[in-house]
């Protein structure tokens, strides 16, 4: 059916854009290409996506990507403009070659993993992409780093994340039922998952009950049931003896929880350029989060969140930091600007 589409329509001007995932899950890479989807001119473009781990993937997440992209099975033969490789997924690359042909390919880069250095090594000398596409300068300059990119700064873009920003400030407005404090109230955004480091709110949540501070921690994410599952379970059995933190579950609408917080709590060892921070910004909300490097490149430390150092985790003055700053710090995100066209028009210029 596609094919024969693809027979019709291969004399007009759409571009056909297929984005290829090693699997489908509920990540921040996920809804940044599902966000992008949406944005997309579909007057300009004909959007396909693909992935190859069925068995583990997040059906409600390739129904929601459904709504404006065509899935295409890989292993039959079909033609593109451009392919946009999704992190991992082109571990999966000799199978593109093999059946799909393309003239432009782009590495979207989301997140480091082990042995990243050796992989981007052998694509990238081969010529396997044209450019790699990065969420964050953070992220270029750890990755011009790379042998493989030495002297070939031209290969790597930066475009940060698409947010639609008008949707997420209306449905931030939606009420919560949680019995909110009328001291500090948290949220944390992230599946359940040891980068995210739960252990922190732990901490947190002690240091906050030595200091008689009333406080309610909202806790919005799921777990991958094949990979963190006991990992989960044990954070879930340590936070839940702190009466104030409640485990709310994976939300839609996760933003309703953000505006009516006093922080979001970013509490990872990496992020690239987290969602959840832009995200909270735009609701108004500030951020604590750890000194991973993009946090530098989001966050102005006392000016528009907090910055929690991780070589010492002083969280009695964390702590003390987050009351007396409450207040300056809600003010301040009030001039925050997400500039969505320019990033748009970054998308245009490549697709």
């Amino acid at each position: 059916m596609l094919k024969e589409k693809y027979e019709k329509t291969k004399g007009c001007n759409m571009k056909k854009i297929l984005f290829f995932f090693s699997g489908i899950y509920n990540g921040g890479t996920e809804i940044e290409v599902y966000n992008l989807l949406s944005r997309l001119n579909k007057e300009k473009y004909d959007l396909y996506f693909s992935y190859s781990d069925i068995k583990n993937s997040d059906e409600i997440m390739v129904n929601r990507i459904k709504q404006y992209a065509k899935f295409i099975d890989i292993n039959f033969q079909f033609h593109v403009n451009t392919i946009i490789y999704c992190t991992e997924a082109l571990d999966e690359i000799s199978i593109i070659e093999n059946n799909i042909k393309y003239e432009k390919s782009y590495y979207w880069f989301h997140y480091f993993w082990e042995d990243q250095e050796e992989f981007l090594q052998k694509v990238i000398n081969e010529n396997k992409v044209d450019k790699v596409i990065a969420v964050s300068e953070t992220s270029k300059n750890k990755l011009i780093k790379f042998d493989c990119l030495k002297g070939k700064e031209q290969k790597v873009s930066v475009i940060y994340n698409v947010l639609d920003v008008e949707k997420i400030k209306r449905i931030s407005n939606e009420e919560i039922d949680i019995p909110l404090s009328n001291g500090l109230n948290l949220v944390t955004v992230a599946r359940i998952a040891p980068i995210k480091r739960f252990d922190r709110i732990d901490k947190i949540a002690t240091e906050l009950e030595k200091q008689n501070i009333n406080y309610k921690w909202m806790i919005v994410g799921k777990v991958n049931e094949n990979e963190y599952s006991e990992y989960a379970k044990e954070i879930k059995n340590k936070l839940v003896q702190h009466s104030n933190i409640i485990f709310v579950g994976e939300q839609i609408n996760p933003f309703k929880y953000m505006k009516k917080s006093d922080y979001s709590m970013v509490l990872s060892d990496a992020e690239t350029c987290s969602l959840v921070i832009t995200e909270s910004k735009i609701v108004g909300t500030p951020c604590v989060v750890t000194d991973f490097d993009a946090a530098f490149e989001q966050i102005e430390d006392g000016k528009n969140g907090i910055i929690l150092r991780r070589n010492n985790e002083d969280y009695e003055q964390l702590v003390k930091n987050m009351v007396m700053k409450k207040e300056i710090l809600h003010e301040n995100l009030k001039t925050f600007n997400y500039d969505l066209e320019n990033i748009m028009n970054k998308w245009d210029s490549i697709l």
